[in-house]
């Protein structure tokens, strides 16, 4: 759809099985306090009609439901199609927003930029949602110092000019769509990081979902190397190298940038290495498979 003359900015959230969080979720965008004119573009898709989510009418919000299940990376390109906003934002139905985040970020991006805001520990109550955080979106921690190699979908913004020339996001991998998207932004001199933009992530709290979802995320980056032709012949090897590079990225980082966490995240470092150790079988196996054919 093509932008829409009063509308600012449109925020993209896709959303499955997110009942536990949408609602908080979209509550804190409604809540946005911002000059302009925004819209909040929620694609719920379901295995049934029947479990679509209910969410309150409102002028600034629209459901575009779907069934079956949208991918992640479908379904934000099926909220981008239906936005009409100037600019298009993304974040996810795991995320609560402060409520100047859509004006830091718009800010930043001054109209022309591609802008990856921070993310925040949403669950530093809980062991496993913590670890979560630190092998996942560690990242884009607030006190990050220097600009990241490339933004999340939970936490971005870029003009529809911008998505027209180096959009939609590509379907058809398991993740890290929006690493390859910002990535080429990045490359092309297009991108920037806002760390007064932040976001907190809700993250999952569970033991083998934690490590499932590791394994995923490593699959996807192995999926990522074909998209970048960065497919390598020692997957093993390669699979090991970057698995112990993100246990010492990480915690060299949390002594630059957070020092006061660093003591909480030693005391957590058997299960963190757990979850990269997940990280680093998926991304393995995902390599052999895309290999063998």
């Amino acid at each position: 759809m093509p932008p829409e003359a009063g509308i600012d900015v449109s925020v993209v959230v896709p959303a499955y099985r997110a009942d536990a969080t949408l609602g908080s979720c979209v509550e804190s965008l409604l809540a946005q306090r911002f000059d302009g004119r925004f819209e909040i573009v929620v694609v719920a898709s379901a295995d049934t009609p029947g479990a679509l989510p209910a969410l309150p009418a409102h002028p600034a919000l629209k459901v575009v439901g779907r069934t079956p299940r949208l991918p992640a990376a479908a379904a934000r390109n099926v909220g981008v199609a239906a936005a009409r906003g100037q600019l298009i934002a993304f974040t996810d139905a795991d995320v609560v927003a402060p409520p100047d985040w859509l004006d830091r970020l718009t800010t930043a991006a001054e109209g022309t930029w591609c802008v990856a805001g921070s993310v925040a520990n949403g669950t530093p109550e809980s062991t496993w949602g913590t670890v979560e955080y630190l092998v996942e979106f560690f990242d884009l921690h607030p006190a990050r110092v220097g600009p990241p190699l490339h933004g999340a979908t939970c936490n971005l913004l870029l003009p529809r000019s911008l998505w027209n020339s180096h959009g939609p996001f590509r379907e058809g991998m398991l993740g890290c769509e929006d690493t390859l998207l910002t990535t080429q932004l990045r490359e092309a001199g297009l991108f920037r990081f806002a760390p007064e933009a932040c976001v907190a992530h809700v993250n999952r709290r569970n033991r083998s979902a934690v490590l499932a979802h590791q394994r995923v995320k490593g699959a996807t980056h192995a999926q990522l190397d074909v998209q970048l032709d960065a497919v390598t012949a020692a997957p093993m090897a390669v699979g090991i190298r970057r698995t112990l590079g993100r246990v010492a990225y990480l915690y060299r980082h949390l002594a630059e940038w957070a020092p006061s966490e660093l003591g909480g995240a030693l005391r957590l470092s058997p299960l963190v290495l757990a979850a990269f150790a997940a990280w680093g079988h998926g991304f393995i196996g995902e390599s052999l498979r895309l290999r063998e054919r």
